[in-house]
């Protein structure tokens, strides 16, 4: 692991989360990026302000939410960007809306990988370059 972290020829990921706070808080300060996902609801925001100040507080930076699931209807929109108003718009890395072709490629019991639908690829190369545009 840490020879694949110092030859910097990829990203290295690590799913931190939920029941591991001191796993979190110990490779905290280590991580170039740390990203906090989101799902546009109360108790995802309250808990990921929390991780957010924990990550700080274990000598974490560039630390950025990343909410998922943002939906199209413009009144669920309006709701949501309320919920959404205690985080800092310079630590939202980006908003990714929902998809439902996920679901097809979640669910998909076929052993052959396919290529997602556009809509999903597009936003996976979004997603790339806004990541990219953080650690560089």
């Amino acid at each position: 692991m840490i020879e694949f972290a110092h030859s910097k020829k990829g990203l290295f990921i690590i799913d931190g989360g939920g029941n591991r706070t001191e796993v979190d808080t110990w490779i905290a300060p280590l991580m170039d990026l740390l990203l906090i996902p989101i799902t546009p609801d109360r108790d995802s925001v309250k808990q990921a302000i929390r991780d957010y100040d924990l990550m700080k507080d274990a000598g974490g930076s560039n630390i950025h939410y990343l909410i998922n699931r943002f939906p199209s209807n413009r009144f669920e929109r309006s709701s949501i960007k309320k919920i959404l108003s205690d985080i800092d718009d310079d630590d939202i890395l980006c908003v990714i809306p929902e998809v439902k072709s996920i679901r097809v490629l979640v669910n998909d019991d076929e052993k052959d990988f396919h290529t997602p639908a556009t809509k999903l690829n597009n936003l996976a190369r979004s997603f790339f370059k806004n990541v990219m545009k953080k650690i560089n």
